[in-house]
């Protein structure tokens, strides 16, 4: 059931999590098109964490995220109509990672964008520039150039970039944070709509061919990308961790 080292799996805590990971990650990623049947996969995780506690070993976070997993896909993930406020969505943001081909309207796209500038940057230089990619093929190139492969691709890809002529020189490393603060509250803005997302950084992103096949000036430095688009199922929820464990 767990390859050759089944025997070891009581005697090894880093291998007995190793392999726990690895089962809830084919559960919570691939539970549509995976390699094995999701009972036989259920069923496999659960022996696994029982194993676990069974030999006492401490209760770390991939444990915690494990068994949220496996809940989560016995019981399902409650329904998205049920989010009435702010902290909801902030709640139920997640990654997605299939996308219907559904595009996405017009006036809902233009409207997260605008709040996506809402976001803080340093000094104000308010300097993030987008390039959004809805073409199919444009869309295919991109993410195989990045890295970021999809079985079922986004109807929309938001390119974040930053203009470098803005920041000196000491000032470039906080380029990255500028991106990340407008990425997030983009990212919430959609899931207000009941969009899909998936936050995409990878260097990858600033390639000459990239720019000169949208015409993007060379001084635009591009950082992150964005899938964004309807979904067939809400993304199941990964846990974080607790407020204890961040405090300092």
């Amino acid at each position: 059931m767990y390859l050759q080292y089944e025997n070891q799996l009581d005697h090894d805590l880093d291998l007995l999590t190793q392999t726990i990971r690895l089962w809830a990650h084919w559960l919570d990623k691939y539970r549509d098109h995976c390699p094995r049947p999701v009972a036989e996969i259920q069923e496999t995780l659960t022996d696994l964490l029982k194993r676990y506690h069974k030999n006492h070993f401490p209760h770390r976070a991939d444990i915690i995220w494990a068994e949220a997993v496996l809940k989560n896909s016995q019981e399902g993930e409650s329904p998205i109509e049920k989010w009435t406020t702010f902290f909801d969505v902030v709640r139920h943001r997640r990654s997605a990672r299939s996308w219907l081909p559904q595009p996405v309207p017009p006036s809902i796209l233009t409207h997260c964008l605008e709040l996506g500038l809402q976001a803080p940057s340093s000094g104000n230089m308010q300097a993030v520039r987008y390039k959004v990619v809805d073409q199919p093929d444009d869309i295919a190139s991109v993410l195989k150039k990045t890295g970021h492969p999809f079985q079922n691709p986004p109807p929309v890809l938001i390119i974040v970039g930053v203009d470098s002529r803005l920041y000196t020189k000491n000032g470039q490393k906080r380029m990255g944070q500028d991106v990340m603060a407008v990425g997030q509250t983009l990212l919430l803005a959609a899931t207000a709509y009941r969009l899909g997302s998936c936050y995409l950084s990878n260097a990858g992103f600033d390639r000459p061919s990239t720019k000169t096949n949208f015409g993007i000036p060379n001084h635009i430095l591009l950082m992150s990308g964005i899938g964004l688009g309807f979904v067939a199922s809400w993304p199941r929820e990964v846990p974080k961790i607790t407020l204890e464990s961040a405090l300092l």
